[in-house]
């Protein structure tokens, strides 16, 4: 562990990362609470969670070039476009020109932006740890990335009730400009890249393409896909309705809260990790999924916002560990030149209801009650938990059987 900290890469990467999404952070409960406060509807807050959960679908189409491109100048360009474009947003709020319409489209360039610097990320891990190091590494970047998540969720949604949100919009373009310098100071060997840089043709693209979705097809873990692909389209539909959810329990300040429980439970679930994955992946997904459906009930339950907090909380603990269980299987799986494209496309795969969980959960909570979309949306969990139990192959799956 003391070993990952004397790498000058790796701190870079941790401390960039760190940068970068304490401004993801404060962006996200920014944006979505402002769309929500323009719109005054659940429905555009889910067309806005539809606009930013859109482009992950298409992730797998960047996988194959980022695996050509230089993967430091993405990273440091994507943060470098990222603090322009909220650069632009706080100004147009500053001098009242920002409609809600020109806001849900910058939203969605952000979020593409964003499709692209992330599979680059996970791609670049690999190449500056060893494979031993791994889950120690994988570990700790989550530790850092649900850490910031955990601090400045709630900060922000207090912050929006002292100083509104325009402030938060220029705090957001000023962490991005740090992420992109710390970016820039990575040292990483463009081997792998000069090697693909001299096939670009168009044919070449596609197969890999091609190449990237039959690998995941005979993948071992593939058919904890699905069940992914059910959880998402859940989390789509619940960010959609939160934000109305926490201001029909308090306001802005809440919906803070129960961000920050979100991300809390993921954080302690990474930081469990490294004990769990001594067991088998297949019954930890199992429970997983089954302890979330009952932390989750019970904190819609309740009519105490705090007990409901801190159960939504743990609701989330199982599958942040699960979580980091599986992206270590994949790197560890998967050949380094081919892991951009892989997580590319279990992204999109995974993510692809995503938005339409979004939009169809907007639509769905103006029309019942937020207790009883949020008791729909639990009940998801306990289906997804089921269809593992029942499918032998996922059940009895493991990850010292790759």
């Amino acid at each position: 562990m003391i070993n990952l900290f004397k790498n000058r890469n790796f701190l870079l990467l941790i401390f960039g990362r760190l940068i970068t999404n304490i401004g993801d952070s404060i962006y996200f409960v920014a944006a979505m609470w402002f769309v929500f406060e323009l719109g005054q509807s659940s429905f555009y807050t889910g067309l806005a969670g539809f606009l930013i959960l859109l482009p992950q679908s298409f992730q797998f189409l960047v996988g194959p070039l980022i695996e050509r491109w230089d993967k430091k100048k993405i990273l440091t360009l994507t943060q470098g476009v990222q603090a322009i474009l909220l650069l632009i947003v706080s100004i147009m709020i500053t001098y009242d020109l920002l409609t809600i319409y020109i806001f849900l489209l910058l939203i969605f360039i952000i979020s593409v932006t964003n499709q692209i610097s992330e599979p680059a990320e996970f791609a670049i891990i690999p190449e500056i740890l060893p494979q031993n190091d791994l889950l120690k590494g994988n570990s700790i970047l989550a530790f850092a990335y649900q850490g910031a998540d955990l601090s400045f969720n709630a900060l922000a949604g207090v912050l929006i009730a002292l100083v509104g949100v325009n402030i938060l919009f220029y705090v957001d373009t000023l962490t991005f400009i740090i992420g992109c310098l710390l970016f820039l100071g990575l040292n990483v060997s463009n081997e792998n890249i000069k090697r693909e840089i001299n096939h670009p043709k168009d044919r070449v693209y596609f197969r890999e393409l091609k190449d990237g979705f039959r690998y995941v097809l005979g993948f071992p873990l593939s058919p904890f896909i699905l069940g992914i692909v059910v959880v998402n389209f859940v989390i789509g539909a619940m960010m959609a309705n939160l934000p109305a959810y926490a201001d029909w329990r308090g306001g802005p300040e809440v919906y803070g809260l129960f961000l920050t429980a979100l991300f809390g439970g993921n954080l302690v679930g990474a930081l469990t990790s490294s004990f769990l994955g001594r067991f088998p992946i297949g019954k930890l997904m199992i429970a997983s999924y089954l302890l979330t459906f009952i932390f989750w009930i019970s904190s819609v339950s309740t009519p105490n916002n705090l007990i409901s907090i801190l159960l939504f909380g743990a609701s989330w603990i199982p599958i942040g560990a699960t979580g980091v269980l599986m992206m270590t299987a994949i790197q560890t799986i998967v050949p380094t030149n081919f892991l951009a494209r892989i997580m590319a496309v279990i992204t999109s795969i995974a993510t692809s209801l995503m938005p339409l969980g979004s939009i169809l959960g907007g639509l769905i909570g103006t029309k019942f009650s937020q207790s009883i979309v949020f008791i729909m949306l639990g009940i998801c969990f306990l289906f997804v938990s089921v269809t593992y139990f029942i499918n032998p192959s996922s059940r009895n799956a493991s990850l010292s059987s790759k």
